[in-house]
C-alpha cells in the first residue's frame, strides 16, 4: 500500500529528528516541482492498495520479460494526469542529454483498442504503461501490456475475482 509506504517514511523521517523530516518535506516539493506534478498526492496517493504482479507466458515466453503488474487505483485521473506529465517531463530530460548523439531514447505514446500505451523506446526492455478502467497496467514489454488490455474483462481474468476486487 502506497499510501501506507508513505505515511511510514514520513514517520521514520521525523523520528530521525526536524533535519531528515524537513528534508523529507522538501525533497516532495522540490520533486514536485521539477516535474510539474503533486508528487505525493497524485502519483503516490492515487495508487490503490491492491497489487497484482503476474508472469503472462502466453504474452512474450516464460522470462521475466512477461512480467505484469496491475494496480486498482484510487484516482485514476490524478495518476494519469501525474504519468503523462512524467512521461513529458522525462522525455525532455532525455532529449537534452542526448543533444548530439545519433540515437534519441523516448516514451511514446500509441493507442491501442482506444487505450494509450505509452512505451519507453529500448532494445531488448520496453517498459509500457496504460491504465485501462480504473488500473494501472505495466510491463516490461507492450506485449503483456497488450495482452491484459485483451482479456481484463474475461471472466477468467485475474482482474475479475473477488480476491482482487475486494
Amino acid at each position: 500500500d502506497t499510501v501506507l509506504l508513505m505515511d511510514l517514511l514520513r514517520y521514520t523521517s521525523a523520528a530521525r529528528g526536524p533535519d531528515a523530516a524537513d528534508s523529507f518535506e522538501q525533497g516532495l516539493v522540490d520533486a514536485s516541482s521539477l516535474i510539474g506534478v503533486d508528487v505525493e498526492n497524485q502519483l503516490i496517493r492515487g495508487l490503490g492498495p491492491t497489487w497484482s504482479l503476474y508472469l503472462d507466458g502466453d504474452a512474450v515466453g516464460t522470462s521475466m520479460l512477461s512480467l505484469t503488474l496491475v494496480n486498482q487505483l484510487a484516482d485514476p485521473e490524478g495518476v494519469e494526469r501525474g504519468l503523462r506529465s512524467l512521461q513529458m517531463f522525462a522525455n525532455l530530460a532525455m532529449l537534452q542529454g542526448m543533444a548530439g548523439e545519433d540515437i534519441k531514447v523516448q516514451v511514446h505514446t500509441q493507442t491501442y483498442d482506444g487505450h494509450d500505451l505509452h512505451t519507453l523506446g529500448t532494445p531488448l526492455l520496453s517498459p509500457t504503461w496504460a491504465i485501462v478502467d480504473g488500473k494501472l497496467i505495466a510491463g516490461l514489454s507492450p506485449h503483456t501490456v497488450l495482452a491484459a488490455i485483451d482479456n481484463i474483462d474475461q471472466p477468467n481474468s485475474l482482474n475479475q475475482h473477488a480476491d482482487f476486487a475486494a
